[in-house]
């Protein structure tokens, strides 16, 4: 018999090694969302969460999603999650994201509140109305503005130009109101109700400035109300002195001024 000797197969390139462990690595990836189904038990998801809470309890969040979080990991709906999460009255949004291999990472901004509106709600810096579990007390001195849905940013700005051009008076206003026929009143720190009518609130600021100033020097404290509907002037409620006997004193308590 006659021994033949056969050729060896030749070497593999670097670059066909490294397509191969590219290849394995590709699938590696791609199989392991599958991994917790291979397991005999399924791993409790790890929740954590983040932001700049001053408002927003994270056990209150924890509670909000643990019904979306009660599933296999791979299967989780993110969406479901971030919209409860930003369901929670403080929170203003939220973004949510998966890291492998079993946590859920939640991130929030909370609401800025700079207004009560309509007494029992909220308004954020972004114009947002929402309604909190109880009115924090560090929130009882903003200012108090209301108005038709969907107002609530013309409100806001009106309020602003108001309080800034009257900032050096004594009808800056601690209070905005527009109801729904479009008409404004405002009212002062000292509840000195400002009937201002339905042009922009601004334009009473001349009048308010000048002539009524001017008018009820040193008698601010016995005004009820300043009504400027008036083209040429306005009109000035009175607060009615108490007799002894406790009974209103006479007097028709409203007076008109000419400007």
């Amino acid at each position: 018999m006659r021994a033949e000797s056969l050729p060896l197969a030749p070497p593999a390139s670097p670059l066909r090694v490294v397509g191969w462990s590219l290849a394995v690595m590709l699938i590696a990836f791609a199989l392991m969302p599958l991994v917790p189904r291979l397991g005999a038990t399924r791993t409790a998801v790890v929740l954590e969460v983040s932001g700049e809470l001053k408002r927003v309890d994270a056990e209150a969040v924890r509670l909000a999603v643990a019904g979306h979080l009660n599933r296999d990991f791979h299967e989780l709906d993110l969406a479901a999650v971030k919209a409860a999460v930003e369901a929670l009255p403080w929170v203003a949004r939220a973004r949510v994201e998966r890291a492998w291999p079993e946590t859920v990472r939640v991130r929030l901004w909370e609401h800025h509140a700079v207004a009560r509106w309509n007494d029992s709600a909220l308004l954020s810096d972004a114009d947002v109305v929402f309604t909190p579990d109880g009115m924090p007390a560090d929130l009882g001195s903003l200012p108090r503005l209301a108005g038709p849905e969907g107002r609530q940013a013309t409100v806001r700005e009106a309020f602003e130009a108001l309080r800034e051009r009257l900032a050096d008076t004594p009808f800056a206003p601690a209070r905005l109101t527009q109801n729904e026929r479009g008409a404004w009143t405002a009212v002062t720190a000292d509840g000195v109700e400002l009937r201002l009518g339905r042009g922009a609130p601004t334009d009473a600021v001349v009048a308010l400035a000048g002539p009524v100033r001017s008018a009820l020097e040193g008698r601010l404290q016995e005004v009820t109300y300043v009504d400027l509907h008036y083209i040429n002037g306005f009109a000035v409620g009175w607060r009615q002195p108490v007799a002894d006997d406790g009974a209103r004193s006479p007097g028709d308590g409203a007076e008109e001024h000419d400007e």
